[in-house]
């Protein structure tokens, strides 16, 4: 149970890692692409809130 518990853990710290950086290469966007800019993004905080909610839903 402790290593499913850390795993769980390990997912939502990569993806954190993952959105950090997405959001760093993001900034850089030019203005043209300013939709796709703020697509990806609703997608990264869309899938981090969906691991939250499944971790929450889980225990």
């Amino acid at each position: 149970m402790k290593d499913k518990k850390y795993s769980e853990l390990l997912v939502i710290s990569n993806i954190k890692k993952t959105v950090i950086y997405f959001d760093n290469i993001l900034i850089n966007f030019p203005k043209k692409n300013y939709i796709l800019k703020d697509k990806i993004e609703l997608i990264l905080y869309d899938l981090l809130e969906d691991i939250y909610m499944a971790n929450y839903l889980y225990v």
